[in-house]
């Protein structure tokens, strides 16, 4: 411990070289930090970047210097009598020394000791290993390892493993983006994020000269359109359109389910993607996913085509539900017949009772036997009728608003820029690679 810390303090400040203990207790130094950053930052700026400069700040440092004059001056007039005090190299000393921010710098060569250099140069290194440490894959990764690069290569230090630091890091932004989206469609927009981080590293390798790099960087890309159109088609693949029917409104569940989504959903999903079809770089590297996405696109709107407004509907002789043929399972479970009509023989009785003729009546009964009906329901109308819509100052306003949101989970967003959008993520990388090619 320093016994006279004022005595202390004055030779530190006046004859360092006197002081020959390496151990000081802590240093009480009285300091205007803001004082110093006034005249340390605006004394850099010319006047243009001065009028940008904090109006508060302006103002603190108008007063001190110009008293009640200050008052009777015009915003412009302020401005230019405070930037001649930050332009005068003499003010901007007294400046300083008045905020005790030269004391301080002694204070801080002096505790570094070895004239500050290697001990500098120590605790950078200890600051960037920390910095290292704290990043994570919620902020931009490729700007803060740049940062790093810069102070490294100025103190000639390896480098190398910061490409390590980048692709671990992006591991787990991918792998947490995916394991969003996989829980629901909802959470498309996260896909956005490991594009962006690839996009900010290819940029930044591109800069330091890291070839090696910039290839892995855009392959990483392709991968990631793929690894994103592989859980489409698995989703795709274990939805039944068939057997979905809007009995519930998906829309009141806390978390939207892949398993909930509508014909009408996928085909919504399959036609955003596609949206970005005749950009050249979709059709030269994922034709084949370009291929497969137009026929389950065409395969989920035949679907809506076959589908009615209530899908299944109720058999008008025992109430049960009708399948997507028309034939009620419940009357007769091994049999579909959309298409009987009066006069046809009953195709029930015609396999019970082969040898009689049952025939069915203008109303598609069989009221002779069975008293079965294959007969479509009156009031059925196809579910593209029910979900018309018409176009109104820029948005699509259905017909039907309630129906509407049982069968449509997935909305379209205005431009495919939006992380929303379903065609987003390739839109991305398509203007990616093409701002390659410049």
């Amino acid at each position: 411990h320093v016994k006279d810390c004022e005595g202390t303090l004055k030779n530190l400040l006046d004859f360092p070289e006197s002081l020959t203990s390496a151990k000081l207790s802590p240093v009480f130094l009285p300091l205007s930090a803001i004082h110093a950053f006034i005249y340390r930052t605006a004394s850099l700026m010319d006047f243009e970047q001065f009028q940008k400069f904090d109006d508060d700040l302006i103002e603190k440092l108008g007063r001190e210097n110009f008293g009640r004059k200050w008052k009777r001056l015009s915003a412009k007039e302020k401005k230019q009598k405070a930037f001649t005090v930050v332009s005068d190299p003499d003010q901007v000393r007294d400046g300083l020394e008045t905020s005790n921010f030269l004391d301080f710098l002694k204070v801080l060569t002096y505790c570094v000791g070895d004239d500050g250099k290697q001990n500098q140069l120590t605790l950078i290194e200890k600051q960037i290993e920390v910095n290292l440490f704290l990043l994570n894959f919620n902020s931009c990764v490729a700007t803060h390892l740049e940062s790093i690069f810069r102070r490294l290569d100025a103190l000639h230090r390896p480098t190398d493993h910061l490409k390590l630091t980048f692709w671990k890091l992006y591991a787990e932004c991918e792998d947490d983006a995916f394991e969003k989206f996989k829980n629901t469609p909802a959470n498309v927009d996260c896909m956005a994020a490991p594009m962006k981080q690839l996009v900010s590293y290819h940029s930044f390798v591109l800069g330091v000269g890291w070839d090696e790099e910039v290839e892995a960087a855009s392959l990483r890309a392709k991968g990631l359109v793929r690894r994103q159109l592989e859980v489409v088609f698995e989703k795709s693949a274990s939805s039944d359109a068939g057997k979905w029917k809007p009995d519930g409104d998906a829309s009141d569940e806390e978390v939207l389910k892949w398993v909930s989504l509508s014909p009408v959903d996928w085909d919504t999903i399959f036609s955003s993607i596609l949206l970005v079809g005749f950009d050249k770089q979709f059709c030269e590297i994922f034709g084949r996913e370009k291929m497969r996405l137009e026929a389950l696109s065409h395969s989920r709107k035949r679907k809506i085509g076959e589908m009615t407004k209530d899908n299944e509907l109720n058999c008008t002789r025992c109430t049960q539900a009708l399948d997507i043929q028309k034939a009620c399972r419940a009357c007769c479970i091994d049999y579909n017949y959309p298409n009987a009509t009066s006069g046809e023989n009953c195709p029930v009785c015609a396999v019970q009772e082969p040898d009689e003729n049952f025939k069915l009546d203008t109303d598609g009964y069989c009221d002779d036997n069975c008293g079965k009906t294959f007969q479509k329901h009156p009031d059925d109308h196809s579910l593209e009728e029910a979900l018309k819509t018409t176009y109104c100052k820029g948005t699509f306003v259905p017909q039907d608003p309630d129906f509407y949101k049982k069968v449509v989970h997935i909305a379209v967003p205005e431009s495919l820029s939006d992380p929303k959008h379903f065609g987003h993520l390739l839109w991305t990388y398509c203007r990616f690679v093409e701002s390659l090619e410049k």
